[in-house]
């Protein structure tokens, strides 16, 4: 099992914008840096991030990446999978996982959704149902292939 002592968070939302996305991960980062583990966080770079930055003292390393948004995406995700393969990450987080490729190894990840009332939650599940029914039928093809190819072997 890979040591909890090595956590990346990839955020698009992060201080010093202000939310509730980004009060989370800035409260993961400090918590997780304050219980000893090292923390990496990889975020996008707007007007004024820097002047916060070295303004604060905090326990955790933050990575922003600036650019045009497809772009930017592709770059940290970049990143932190490189980040991820050079170093023992025991956790992953991601307020979005766009863009980014699956990771080798032992990973936890965790993705948030925040939603501000019943009617969004109801929006929410209702988006992708046609993605969700051509998952399980690709499923079922895949399953039903598997066990053709069992009963050819007998």
């Amino acid at each position: 099992m890979v040591s909890p002592k090595n956590i990346v968070i990839s955020a698009q939302a992060f201080p010093p914008r202000t939310g509730g996305k980004q009060s989370l991960m800035e409260g993961l980062a400090a918590q997780a840096s304050a219980a000893g583990a090292q923390v990496n966080v990889y975020t996008d770079l707007k007007k004024g991030d820097d002047a916060y930055d070295s303004a604060q003292n905090k326990p955790y390393q933050i990575k922003r990446f600036g650019g045009i948004k497809p772009l930017r995406q592709r770059r940290v995700a970049r990143a932190v999978a490189r980040y991820a393969a050079q170093n023992e990450t025991a956790s992953i987080f991601c307020d979005s996982w766009h863009g980014h490729p699956p990771y080798k190894g032992e990973r936890y990840v965790v993705q948030t959704t925040f939603l501000s009332d019943a009617a969004a939650l109801a929006r929410k599940e209702s988006r992708g149902g046609l993605q969700m029914k051509l998952k399980a039928l690709f499923e079922r093809r895949r399953s039903i292939s598997k066990t053709t190819q069992i009963d050819k072997s007998k």
